[in-house]
């Protein structure tokens, strides 16, 4: 289903390009969130509910994009999804009151959610037209998105520049991206069976399988736990490790940055050793790192910890979704839906819940949750890699 001339790596460049693109909206809106707060007068529990309104945007943007695909195709939507994720994280860039922000971030919410839908079936897509794995490499890009965003964001805020032109340039130039990438993306095999609809209404309506649920369940685990690293581990540092607030700043930033570096490599690993070794090992080294800071009576070995998570944690989604979104007999789009659908879920209720805990427990006893949650995911690996042996 893919021009002849497409290489691979023109074909994982352009798709990684719609992985940077919800990366970089979201980069963007984290990076300047002062200056939003400060533009529309909202208050700390106003910008909550706005972040929870835009998570929940998320979901309804998660559920529905397989109607969308089905309706328009998995190249179209992805198409169009992004450039909407551009133009509303402009348009949220002239927010001049609460509700202004947070109807724009509520469209942006269900933008960015079918976006994560659409830019997994494009990389299963290019996974199964070149039969490499491709999935850590391609969500690298949404790292690398987030990243620049950040940093431009901090450039931009050391100048009296408006926040509109601190997301125009970076938008503009996501959009030339964009527009090089679309007619390079690899059309779904989906898409290209539907008229055949004996074969196409029967991988919709039939009950995914529980190798997806799994895959589901892991993304969960990944997500819930990534989110406490990046709310609350500087938090932790500081308060509980006697960190400077410097040295505890840095906490995300390691955890990313060894995400990064290990998504860039995971894919060969994954060809040399399997998805089963990949996976295993690395929910073994995330629960290894999180065990050291609870237990780390020092900061460095706490950032070290963290660092160790962001390695662990790093090649879990991705393979997550590319077997999910490859299982046979099933929906691509349904499948990677389900999966999408579940960890957000996850990820939306799970701060709250540490919150409410962190202030009747303490912050490090309800952190102590996480290990628990990693040795739930080391089981589910385990799982995922025989029923990923049996098919």
């Amino acid at each position: 289903m893919n021009p002849a001339y497409l290489s691979y790596t023109t074909a994982r460049l352009a798709c990684m390009f719609y992985f940077m693109a919800p990366g970089l909206a979201y980069g963007l809106i984290t990076s300047r969130m002062p200056a939003l707060k400060a533009m529309t007068g909202a208050t700390e529990g106003e910008i909550g509910i706005i972040l929870f309104c835009f998570g929940f945007a998320a979901v309804i943007g998660l559920a529905f994009a397989p109607r969308l695909i089905g309706r328009f195709s998995a190249k179209a939507t992805l198409a169009a999804s992004a450039a909407a994720c551009l133009v509303f994280v402009f348009i949220v860039s002239f927010s001049n009151s609460v509700l202004v922000f947070g109807a724009t971030m509520f469209l942006l919410g269900i933008c960015m959610g079918v976006c994560d839908v659409t830019m997994n079936v494009q990389g299963v897509e290019v996974e199964r037209a070149y039969k490499k794995s491709s999935m850590n490499v391609l969500h690298a890009g949404y790292n690398i998105g987030a990243a620049a965003a950040a940093m431009t964001g901090s450039v931009f805020a050391a100048t009296s520049l408006g926040v509109w032109a601190n997301f125009a340039l970076p938008a503009a130039v996501m959009g030339l991206l964009l527009w090089w990438a679309q007619p390079r993306l690899v059309t779904s095999e989906e898409s290209a069976a539907a008229d055949a609809p004996s074969e196409a209404r029967s991988a919709h309506k039939s009950r995914l399988p529980l190798l997806v649920w799994i895959c589901g369940l892991l993304c969960v685990c990944c997500y819930v736990c990534e989110g406490t690293v990046g709310e609350w581990g500087s938090l932790y540092l500081h308060q509980e490790k006697a960190a400077p607030e410097s040295i505890a700043a840095l906490v995300y930033a390691s955890f990313s940055l060894c995400s990064l570096l290990c998504r860039l490599v995971a894919d060969k690993l994954r060809n040399n050793f399997g998805d089963f070794v990949v996976g295993t090992s690395g929910a073994a080294l995330a629960l290894a790192g999180m065990l050291a800071v609870l237990s780390g009576s020092s900061w460095t070995v706490c950032l070290a910890g963290y660092a160790m998570m962001g390695l662990g944690l790093a090649p879990i989604v991705p393979i997550a979704f590319s077997r999910a979104g490859s299982v046979k007999g099933a929906s691509t789009a349904r499948a990677t839906s389900l999966v999408s659908l579940l960890a957000y879920t996850g990820l939306l209720f799970a701060p709250p819940s540490f919150g409410i805990s962190a202030e009747h427990f303490g912050l490090h006893n309800s952190l102590c949750a996480v290990p628990v949650l990693l040795a739930i995911l080391l089981v589910l690996a385990v799982v995922l890699g025989r029923l990923i042996r049996k098919n």
